[in-house]
């Protein structure tokens, strides 16, 4: 099969690319010129250059390929120019006959969190910007369907381990700044995902034959959630950063209170929610449609992706 990687300049398209070429597959490489592509041309992929937002060129950059996993937007936040771009290269994907498209989406469109979350539960109207564009973006993707385009659209959980450039440096930086505190009892669960995982997830939706998964919108993690601020402490435990609890850093009574007052504008504002004010809150997805048309079964590496995340952070300091 020959496949399309979009954000292959990044950790997870680039790991991606390798797990397809290591099984045979023919990969076409999209991402930003860098080490990163220059490192997998090396391996046996094919560069291709271009935007996705012109027309044109993205139209080029689908001919001859079987299949797409569309990985660009799977990390940060997603601007205006990135929607426009991922609207403008899922048309090109239809006019070029691409026969299935695999949408790395995110589970940041449930936007407030929840227990065991199911596809069905992303709110109509979600008063987040980045929610916004992301259910615009993934509704164009199963509109596409309509027109013999195989979908396939993907929400992971907070990706952790090398991939994650807000998260964890956003912590780590508060931390650092004596601005971070556990919030409640410190047993609200979140579900996470590695960079592992993702991939052989994306890998499987752009193999499977099975009669029921096309079209349809799939929840990932590893499949067990954590207690989140159990995760936060391992982080800094192993950045030997002061952990978070009845003996870690404590907040003035007016610094907390300020803290309190931002977490309730938050809530309005229409922009990302602060990860922080989400850690109090459980976030948790069911993953059991993935379980049964993909044949995903994760394999726990968490806490391996948390490893490769702190070594990787130490080697460029």
């Amino acid at each position: 099969m020959r496949i399309l990687v979009t954000g292959a300049s990044e950790y997870i398209g680039a790991r991606l690319a390798l797990d397809l070429m290591a099984n045979n597959h023919l990969v076409r490489v999209h991402g930003q010129p860098g080490p990163m592509l220059e490192a997998l041309v090396k391996q046996g992929a094919e560069a291709a250059s271009g935007s996705l937002a012109e027309v044109e060129q993205a139209r080029r950059l689908c001919d001859d390929v079987d299949a797409v996993a569309h990985c660009t937007d799977a990390v940060g936040t997603l601007s205006v120019a990135a929607l426009e771009a991922s609207s403008t290269f899922i048309e090109a994907c239809l006019h070029m006959r691409v026969s299935r498209l695999v949408y790395v989406s995110s589970s940041r469109v449930y936007e407030r969190g929840g227990q065991a979350l199911k596809e069905d539960q992303a709110p109509d109207k979600p008063r987040t910007l980045e929610a916004q564009r992301r259910l615009q973006v993934e509704r164009l993707a199963l509109t596409a369907s309509e027109f013999g385009l195989e979908v396939i659209v993907l929400r992971p959980a907070m990706i952790v381990g090398l991939p994650d450039t807000v998260w964890a440096p956003r912590l780590i930086s508060l931390n650092r700044q004596k601005r971070l505190r556990l919030q409640g009892n410190g047993l609200n669960r979140w579900d996470f995902i590695s960079m592992s995982n993702l991939c052989k997830a994306v890998e499987l939706a752009l193999l499977t034959e099975h009669p029921d998964a096309m079209n349809k919108v799939y929840n990932l993690s590893e499949g067990q959630s954590q207690p989140v601020w159990d995760v936060v402490n391992y982080l800094m435990r192993r950045l030997k950063l002061p952990i978070l609890g009845d003996n870690g850093p404590r907040l003035s009574t007016r610094s907390l209170l300020a803290g309190w007052v931002s977490a309730w504008r938050q809530r309005d504002r229409q922009d990302e929610p602060d990860p922080v004010w989400l850690m109090t809150r459980e976030f948790t997805l069911d993953i059991a449609r993935a379980q049964a048309l993909l044949d995903y079964h994760p394999q726990g590496s968490l806490w391996k992706a948390l490893d490769e995340y702190i070594e990787h952070r130490s080697a460029r300091r």
